[in-house]
């Protein structure tokens, strides 16, 4: 029983493993001009067009909870003098202990580059790249958001794309974890072979392979997490139009 009851936690790590869950996969579109892309509403409706420097669109507000007080927010898209796109909230950075805020996230800068997201977050199109964001404006201490942003999506036209570059990189802590888990399942089967001076040749043989599958199941892909280098993809528009 004891043996089984230990064997649960390494198979659960395994089942993790074999669900993805070792892998960051993020993508980050790049543009020529940043002045062309347009930031739009999830159901497309334009919150700031292409062009227009300075311009400025309420996106979402409400109210966050400061202690035993609750205060207004209002976060705002904004764009810069160059093209640059911005997700602004002044209420947000005034955030104080135990709530961490910022004041603006930078959705695409100046020399055209968009924060990276999820691959799953990126679209591309046959007439454009789309990228959805909506980043959090104030955390607890816990990580629950208590200001977001509405959905927001940056839409590139493709003759403006440089280039979609996604990157897959293993996740080393979790590898780190399940070299742990299986150095300390293998130190946990010696001792209680050892404890068991009654068990017999065969018992032995046939306990230590017991032992030596979650050990093996554990450190195989913990292994491969730590040593596998990060894969990159890049997508260029082909030189005669849009896919």
């Amino acid at each position: 029983m004891t043996a089984g009851r230990a064997a649960v936690l390494p198979m659960v790590a395994l089942a993790l493993a074999s669900a993805g869950c070792f892998e960051v996969d993020t993508s980050e579109l790049r543009v020529r001009d940043p002045g062309l892309v347009a930031l739009q509403s999830p159901d497309d409706r334009t919150l700031l067009a292409p062009g227009a420097a300075g311009a400025d669109a309420v996106v979402s507000e409400g109210v966050y909870w400061q202690v035993l007080s609750r205060r207004p927010y209002s976060i705002h898209a904004r764009r810069g003098p160059a093209g640059a796109i911005e997700l602004a909230c002044e209420a947000c950075a005034a955030a104080g202990f135990p709530m961490s805020g910022v004041s603006a996230v930078t959705l695409l800068d100046d020399g055209g580059r968009a924060r990276s997201v999820p691959s799953a977050r990126l679209d591309l199109r046959s007439d454009a790249v789309t990228v959805d964001y909506a980043p959090c404006m104030v955390r607890d201490p816990d990580g629950w958001c208590h200001a977001q942003s509405a959905g927001t999506r940056l839409f590139a036209p493709m003759g403006d794309v440089v280039e979609v570059r996604r990157r897959i990189e293993p996740v080393r802590v979790w590898g780190w974890l399940l070299l742990g888990m299986s150095a300390l399942t293998l130190v946990a089967g010696a001792s209680i072979a050892v404890s068991a001076p009654a068990l017999s040749p065969g018992e032995r043989a046939a306990f230590g392979g017991i032992v030596l599958l979650p050990v093996l199941a554990l450190g195989g892909p913990g292994l491969w997490t730590v040593l596998t280098p990060a894969r990159e993809q890049v997508w260029r528009p082909p030189a005669g139009g849009p896919p």
